[in-house]
Order: structure tokens, then sequence, then C-alpha cells
């Protein structure tokens, strides 16, 4: 489990940053397809900058899930206070 960006608005801890709105569809497109490689290739500077807390966990994820495939169940996926919250479980094919 990891938040996404804290910069979708402007009540967001972070204020409004329209690179976020750019970068969290990608990611919630990689949670839903159970396709890791965004998640490896997240850069720290952007991460950092964006107030993504969980780049390191989507990492570890991503490379737990290298090569392999997921079946991905979306549990909940919204940004209240500006801030994205995915609840995504994968599940081995």
């Amino acid at each position: 489990m990891a938040d996404g960006s804290a910069r979708r608005g402007p009540k967001a801890p972070g204020y409004e940053d329209p690179r976020a709105l750019d970068l969290d569809p990608v990611l919630e497109d990689a949670l839903r397809t159970g396709d890791p490689e965004p998640f490896l290739k997240l850069e720290p500077d952007q991460a950092h900058a964006l107030l993504v807390g969980g780049r390191a966990a989507w990492q570890v994820l991503a490379g737990a899930w290298e090569d392999r495939a997921a079946r991905a169940t979306c549990h909940y996926s919204a940004d209240p206070f500006g801030v994205w919250y995915p609840v995504f479980t994968w599940t081995p094919n």
C-alpha cells in the first residue's frame, strides 16, 4: 500500500501541481493492469517534487512482480483533500 501525489488541488498539502494530474493516471493505469514497469521508471526527484510518498514501496512492489503477470482489483482510488489514495490488490495469474 502506498500513496500517490499530494499535489492534486488547492487543498492538497503541497498545493496544486499540474504534473501530478499527469503522473497519477500513469501509475493508476499500471496498478489497474498489473504492470510494474512504470513504478520502476518513477524518478526520485519527480516523486519528491510531487510529494509521492509511495515511490519506494511501489518500486519494491515492481521488483517483486517483475516478469510475473498479475490480476488487479481496485478497491478504492480517489483524491480526497488533494492526495491520491489508491487501494489495489494484485493476484498472480
